[in-house]
């Protein structure tokens, strides 16, 4: 599937990975390119909520899918993950280990995974954080 062309359920949920995601998107998609959202506003009159359940909303997505306008959309959305705020840094973090590391002497730094274990414990980890 292209999706410059169309999207799928399956691709969008892929792409978002959860229903807020989606909902922001949404929102954020109406601002650019009037979508016509239903929503309803909190008891305290502030908070706007789509007024749709999560299949529907996966189905406006594919219905309202313009890739010209999403792309930006999703990037912001992705800037805000803990997963992009995380990894942005990396590099960085990465050296001051390495340089502390030598500072202390430690030795030769080697790989401490076999190949199997190394998917295993990416796997505990983000099974640590989704929960």
């Amino acid at each position: 599937m292209n999706i410059k062309n169309n999207m799928s359920e399956d691709i969008a949920k892929k792409i978002f990975g959860n229903k807020d995601y989606v909902e922001e998107f949404l929102i954020r998609l109406n601002e650019v390119k009037n979508i016509s959202l239903k929503s309803k506003v909190s008891r305290q009159g502030s908070v706007v909520k789509l007024d749709y359940s999560t299949n529907e909303l996966w189905k406006k997505v594919v219905k309202e899918w313009d890739y010209n306008s999403a792309l930006p959309i999703i990037r912001e959305i992705f800037k805000t993950t803990k997963k992009y705020v995380n990894g942005k840094d990396a590099t960085n973090s990465m050296q001051l280990l390495i340089n502390e590391w030598h500072k202390l002497k430690l030795g030769k730094i080697e790989w401490p995974f076999s190949q199997g274990a190394f998917d295993d414990f990416v796997q505990r980890i983000n099974s640590e954080q989704s929960n």
